[in-house]
């Protein structure tokens, strides 16, 4: 190596279990926190730069169909790779994945003055959101919710309930009354032919 030579050098960073994802208080999720580095070389010179780590997060808006409006009462669980992450809720609106050994909730419930904010999410990941309890009178998802984070934290996730009665299942208790009912009509009018036949031969 000669003198004057540029050396670029490029590093990579994960963040640890000991990552800040709130501020002091508690209260509000950090999106982008500054950090130096610093390179040493030689007998006493250095370089120092500015990083930013940043806390990757989604929004999801919940509405009834053809309305602009978050609509509250909808439960939901947070899974990734088929397994239900654990939340620490910091208010109504924010919610953050729970460190490994940390004590949370396994669902968040939509509320009607704004999104739920997930926090701590890995970026460029798949995420999935099943919707356990649906809002009274809406129906409930048939199906998950994909969600692949980006890393620009513009993700919001748009989730449309539908109003109405759902119709049940094939096979479930609903259809087999119906079914049953009308089988016994059949029956019953199949009574009554008979029996009106016999009254008219004796007459």
């Amino acid at each position: 190596m000669t003198e004057n030579t540029t050396l670029n050098l490029t590093y990579t960073a994960v963040l640890n279990e000991n990552a800040v994802a709130t501020d002091d208080n508690g209260s509000t999720a950090i999106v982008d926190q500054n950090n130096t580095t610093k390179i040493t070389y030689g007998d006493s010179q250095s370089v120092e730069d500015q990083t930013k780590t940043t806390t990757h997060k989604f929004n999801v808006f919940k509405h009834a169909t053809g309305s602009e409006d978050n609509l509250a009462g909808a439960v939901f669980q947070l899974k990734k790779a088929d397994t239900t992450l654990t939340l620490v809720k910091i208010d109504n609106n924010n919610y953050r994945v729970a460190k490994e050994g940390e004590t949370g909730v396994d669902t968040f419930t939509t509320v009607a003055d704004g999104d739920i904010v997930i926090w701590g999410v890995d970026a460029d990941d798949d995420y999935t959101l099943e919707e356990t309890t649906a809002p009274e009178g809406y129906n409930k998802l048939a199906a998950e919710v994909e969600v692949e984070v980006e890393a620009d934290n513009t993700l919001r996730v748009d989730v449309e309930n539908k109003s109405g009665n759902e119709l049940p299942s094939t096979g479930g208790i609903g259809t087999t009354i119906f079914y049953v009912l009308g089988g016994l009509l059949v029956a019953f009018a199949a009574i009554l032919l008979i029996t009106k036949k016999r009254m008219d031969t004796r007459g």
